[in-house]
């Protein structure tokens, strides 16, 4: 969905008593899933799962997002909220963008695409190891969003800062 605010109001659709949200929580979590219904034969498991949802909200309504409590178990502390700077509607242009940006973006996401990963103990692939300079960007970067989290007053965005390190 490209509305965050229609895929969250998805979740108590049919029952307001909706488990949907702790099963973000999980994905997010890395936390096997499993789907075995006893109406079903298509059972299956997920062994740690990765999913990112990426979608548009309009800031008017990131409050309801948290309005009484559901703030309380994390799930909005898991997503990242990113604004643009300038936020003023867009003139049209006919311009584009060279082509070269398109070659590149293509190249990349081949690239990303043929990453067979290595091979751990257990025979599981996607294993990607951090090359020397990465490995220092993160923990530069993990360091940073620690300070952050210890300095701030207010707990909802403590809260956030929490949930970056995943």
């Amino acid at each position: 969905m490209d509305e965050l605010m229609a895929w969250i109001y998805n979740f108590t659709r049919y029952n307001r008593n909706s488990s949907e949200e702790e099963f973000w929580i999980k994905l997010f979590n890395g936390i096997l899933v499993l789907s075995d219904r006893k109406d079903s034969c298509n059972s299956f498991a997920l062994g740690q799962p990765n999913v990112n949802v990426i979608g548009g909200i309009q800031t008017k309504l990131l409050s309801k997002l948290i309005a009484g409590n559901k703030g309380d178990n994390g799930f909005i502390d898991r997503i990242i909220f990113v604004m643009a700077n300038n936020t003023k509607a867009p003139k049209v242009s006919d311009s584009e963008l060279p082509t070269c940006i398109d070659d590149e973006w293509r190249d990349f996401c081949l690239k990303l695409l043929q990453v067979s990963g290595i091979k751990d103990d257990d025979n599981r692939t996607n294993v990607l190891e951090f090359t020397h300079e990465a490995k220092l960007r993160y923990i530069a970067w993990q360091n940073y969003n620690a300070d952050l989290q210890d300095q701030e007053t207010d707990d909802d965005i403590a809260g956030m800062y929490a949930k970056l390190d995943y």
